[in-house]
């Protein structure tokens, strides 16, 4: 009987445990019950309340704390890497886990895709596997991620550092944004702080900082080399980096306790092919002539900037699922032979507001002094799209206007997508009740979510 009336507080609508945090903290308090020898009815009174005390949260939270010191002391008798708890790690494993959970899903179905590259180059380069961690707190997995900083890609490779691992970088390419080729430079940037400092923790570390911070703040300490002992003399960022790594390696690795269903990307990792490309060729024209999307071979390949595949001396190389490889070879001439026919400014308005299938729908309220203009860059649209979408006949706004838009956050201001979160429209004030989807909404003020890729 005690242990029915306990569980009853932990099951969801569906009649199941919650979750296996849940189910550990059931048991913890069904040996704490018989332990402290607590007498029936005042365990009936308790499972009447509806809201839990102030006891039950603190015991949920210690519960918490016990659960991810145990895994992570778990996986730091697997590698290499000193991985150590602490609560700092526990507010980010929070974060990715228990406030963002459906984005961490996101994050684990572009993980199935890049976690088996990431593992063969580290393992070629003879580095610990959980180094691919890194690439989850630098971009969240999105090869198209831009910090405030500039820095791109899955490794967040700034524009003079791309230079030292020759990543081409021009009009039409941006190797930063290219899987392979960022991750043996990550690879070989890692090995280089490594040899500097022979310490996993102040390494990885340093790909946050740079070695000359490390450096600093060693000179500052008076000549101290352990992590924890350098930690008051790194900035705030640096500081947090490497809690960020162990709470993203016990997240990538446990997310499966926690209720987060993975939100597969349309391939596997093996399920992709590449293909040589001799002559210069847009993706139109190999749209034109194999059942791909456009969308499709922007995501496979991120790394072609305008759509276009230029070739530099030798073939160039273009990732395709396996099933069309043989169909590109069979057509190959077929697609260089294909025409390609430029839009101009009366087709583009033909088109206005139609390009939302690849695209996050949102809710932007119009601040004060905000121009039409800023807003559309800011989405990577125009005022036209804005106009069709809202039933707009004017170009007119004012404070306060609830403007939805639809826009790829891949494309989008990448100043924009730490202010963003889904909200209810349901919830809103009155004028915004048209809108009564779930839909991203702009937030003026920073917030913390996983997509954020620096504080």
């Amino acid at each position: 009987m005690i242990t029915v009336i306990i569980v009853s507080n932990f099951l969801g609508k569906s009649g199941k445990l919650k979750n296996l945090n849940m189910l550990r903290t059931v048991t913890i308090i069904i040996m704490m019950t018989f332990a402290m020898n607590i007498n029936s009815s005042a365990i009936k009174d308790n499972s009447n309340s509806t809201a839990p005390s102030k006891n039950g949260s603190a015991m949920l939270d210690r519960n918490a704390s016990h659960l991810y010191k145990s895994s992570i002391d778990y996986l730091n008798k697997r590698t290499p890497i000193e991985l150590t708890y602490s609560e700092d790690s526990k507010r980010y494993i929070d974060q990715y886990i228990v406030d963002n959970p459906e984005q961490f899903a996101r994050i684990m179905g572009r993980a199935e895709y890049y976690f088996p590259l990431f593992d063969e180059k580290l393992a070629n380069n003879n580095l610990p596997l959980e180094l691919k961690n890194i690439a989850i707190i630098e971009s969240a997995l999105n090869p198209l991620a831009v910090s405030r900083s500039g820095a791109v890609g899955l490794w967040q490779f700034l524009f003079h550092t791309s230079k030292m691992f020759d990543l081409r970088i021009d009009s039409y390419i941006d190797e930063r944004r290219d899987p392979e080729k960022s991750t043996e430079a990550a690879c070989e940037y890692l090995k280089y702080l490594y040899r500097i400092f022979n310490d996993w923790q102040l390494a990885i570390t340093a790909y946050n900082g740079g070695p000359g911070m490390i450096e600093m703040a060693i000179e500052k300490s008076g000549g101290k080399t352990n992590y924890w002992e350098l930690r008051p003399y790194l900035t705030i960022e640096a500081r947090n980096y490497y809690p960020k790594f162990v709470a993203a390696c016990y997240a990538s690795r446990f997310y499966n306790r926690h209720d987060i269903e993975v939100e597969h990307l349309p391939y596997k990792f093996h399920e992709v092919g590449t293909v040589s490309v001799k002559q210069p060729v847009w993706f139109k024209q190999v749209v034109g002539a194999i059942d791909i999307t456009v969308e499709e071979l922007r995501e496979l390949n991120p790394s072609f900037k305008q759509n276009y595949i230029p070739v530099y001396g030798k073939p160039a190389s273009l990732a395709l699922p396996k099933s069309l490889v043989k169909e590109f070879q069979r057509k190959e001439n077929t697609i260089y032979a294909l025409e390609v026919v430029s839009k101009d400014y009366n087709d583009l308005r033909a088109e206005v507001g139609m390009h939302t299938s690849d695209s996050e729908p949102l809710i932007h309220y119009v601040e004060r002094g905000e121009y039409f203009h800023k807003i559309a860059m800011q989405y990577n649209c125009t005022i036209y799209d804005i106009m069709e979408w809202n039933g707009m006949k004017s170009k007119s706004i004012s404070a306060g206007q609830a403007l939805r838009i639809f826009t790829n956050l891949n494309a989008a201001n990448t100043d924009l997508v730490p202010k963003l979160k889904f909200v209810d429209l349901h919830e809103t004030a009155t004028n915004k009740s048209e809108y009564t989807n779930s839909y991203l909404q702009y937030i003026p003020e920073n917030t913390n979510l996983i997509s954020q890729v620096k504080e």
